[in-house]
């Protein structure tokens, strides 16, 4: 474990480690040596982590600190936890970019995509969020259509928890929410 540990503190990725140890199933499933991979490299290093430390939320968190696509690592079951993605949206990492948050947005399960007051929730914390609602992405890869095209109380909501949402309207809503 020492040699591990060494080897992850020069910056040695568990994928290179897993590749050269035939025996590694305790070394993923090790939560300090995990942990040490994601503070030296980044929080992808999670996605090489046992199904068990994928669904840990302090490990999720802590990974989460460290690295932008998070979301696209972790187990389904954890990307359904609203606690991981409030962290997550608020993180500095999803706010960098509407990149980062078009891919992190677009990890998210159909029962969160759906549950808008949860949404609602998100985007008051981050307006890319609702420019990706706003974007036929969903439409074509749901096959739902989101709401914020055509309701205008969704958008009224949504301009009311984060005003910046409004550069992501249309001229028409636009006039329709400042009513």
């Amino acid at each position: 474990a020492e040699m591990i540990e060494a080897a992850i503190k020069s910056g040695c990725s568990l994928q290179t480690i897993i590749q050269e140890i035939e025996d590694y199933e305790d070394i993923i499933s090790d939560m300090e040596l995990v942990a040490s991979a994601i503070k030296n490299n980044n929080g992808s290093e999670i996605r090489y982590a046992s199904k068990e430390l994928r669904n840990d939320k302090e490990l999720i968190e802590y990974a989460i600190e460290h690295e932008l696509h998070v979301l696209a690592y972790i187990d389904e079951e954890a990307r359904k936890d609203k606690d991981i993605l409030r962290k997550y949206f608020k993180s500095p990492f999803s706010l960098e970019t509407p990149k980062a948050t078009h891919q992190s947005v677009l990890c998210l399960s159909r029962d969160i995509l759906s549950d808008y007051d949860f949404m609602l929730e998100l985007i008051a914390d981050n307006e890319y969020v609702f420019q990706e609602m706003y974007s036929d992405t969903f439409y074509n890869m749901f096959k739902i259509k989101m709401p914020i095209n055509i309701d205008v109380a969704f958008c009224k909501k949504a301009y009311q928890v984060n005003p910046k949402t409004l550069k992501f309207m249309n001229n028409n809503m636009k006039k329709n929410v400042k009513e």
